[in-house]
């Protein structure tokens, strides 16, 4: 009888200390649990972050283009302002050099004629 006692609590001591170790096992896996939930919650936030970095970068891309195109624009309006002022110039050069030139042709024949 004695015998059956000794090898019920050997069994016993058996049974509880795998037991702890299960619950050990178990509360190790409930961390890394966590532990996964928590690193899976920061990924959907950067995620996130990471798609609204997107759309802001998109926005910023298309409001440069559309700003280049009216650069652009300004830049070929101002290029045929400057054509039409060059004409401009020039007309007036040689409204210049007629004027210049009839006034000289006065002055030689008033200074022959006298």
């Amino acid at each position: 009888m004695i015998l059956v006692f000794v090898m019920s609590n050997l069994d016993d001591s058996a049974i509880d200390r795998r037991l702890e170790e299960m619950a050990q096992e178990i509360a190790e896996c409930r961390t890394g649990q966590q532990e996964n939930t928590n690193s899976l919650e920061e990924l959907r936030h950067l995620t996130s972050e990471l798609a609204d970095i997107a759309r802001l970068h998109q926005q910023a891309l298309r409001l440069s283009q559309q700003r280049e195109i009216e650069d652009r624009t300004d830049i070929r309006e101002m290029q045929s302002e400057m054509r039409e002022m060059q004409l401009e110039m020039r007309g007036l050069q040689v409204e210049n050099r007629r004027i210049l030139d009839i006034l000289l042709n006065q002055q030689n024949e008033n200074g022959d004629g006298s």
